[in-house]
């Protein structure tokens, strides 16, 4: 109905992303199996006054003035992927992100070089292309809330990145030494971050033993990390993980089992980039 586009009108006045605005619309219905949605061009959506323009107000097929008609048949989901545009890398990275990467990877860098025992599970992220995506996600407001959690968080270089962002952070880390120097990091750089060492499976996953058979590098029997933040896996907006090939999935299952619906969870994958879902 003509009511149903109402809600595009803030994006369409250049205030967020247009296909920011079709995704938070989509999860808004992503619920109702009998809906089917045609998602016109920039230009017919302005047009909502337009009696010409009868694309999306009178559910046809699309107008001759509209030059895309994308027909979508939503069903029952529980996470709903969302595109992150191609040219993420190209967008500007502030200065105080800029600092805060290089004195990270300067201190990773110390670290592996030095004397002290390897961490094998260790593998540094593309924390550029982690803060260009956080600045997307937020300026496209795409987030409920401004709750972080990094599973796995390493040096917690994302977790310092995302209280940049004026985000309330949580680094959830199993290695004690990382968390150290996490902890070190973000006192020598004057950030308000958290971190955490345990295990970021939250205690009442009930078939974790099914869902980490073949899952190596997670811990999944340890004490409850959440009580300890005083926070609950439910309670935080954005979820980030690097996790190692193979494991997408279960970091997912994780989260679809833990996570608030309207929660994301970006995941870094490598020569893959970055992937964005939220549960709905």
């Amino acid at each position: 109905t003509k009511e149903d586009i109402h809600p595009f009108r803030p994006f369409l006045l250049g205030q967020v992303d247009l296909t920011a605005g079709i995704q938070r619309y989509l999860f808004n219905i992503a619920n109702n199996p009998n809906i089917t949605v045609f998602l016109l061009t920039y230009k017919a959506l302005l047009r909502d006054g337009d009696s010409n323009c009868r694309g999306v107000c009178c559910n046809c097929k699309a107008s001759p003035s509209c030059s895309l008609a994308l027909s979508l048949k939503i069903g029952p989901m529980t996470l709903l992927q969302i595109n992150i545009p191609e040219p993420i890398n190209t967008l500007p990275v502030c200065n105080m992100s800029s600092q805060v990467i290089q004195v990270a990877n300067q201190r990773i860098e110390d670290h592996i070089t030095s004397a002290q025992p390897v961490i094998h599970n260790f593998v540094q992220c593309d924390f550029q292309l982690f803060a260009q995506t956080l600045t997307w996600i937020i300026e496209n407001y795409l987030l409920s809330g401004m709750r972080f959690c990094e599973l796995g968080s390493g040096f917690g270089v994302a977790t310092l990145l995302a209280s940049i962002r004026g985000m309330e952070s949580i680094g959830i880390e199993i290695e004690p030494t990382l968390v150290e120097q996490s902890r070190k990091l973000a006192e020598r750089l004057n950030i308000n971050s958290r971190f955490f060492c345990g295990s970021f499976i939250p205690r009442d996953i009930t078939n974790i033993d099914n869902l980490s058979v073949e899952v190596e590098h997670v811990a999944t029997h340890e004490d409850d990390i959440y009580e300890e933040i005083g926070l609950q896996a439910d309670d935080f907006d954005l979820f980030f993980a690097f996790p190692w090939p193979g494991e997408y999935h279960f970091f997912e299952a994780i989260f679809e089992s833990a996570a608030a619906d309207g929660a994301c969870l970006l995941t870094y994958r490598g020569r893959d980039g970055m992937n964005l879902v939220r549960k709905t």
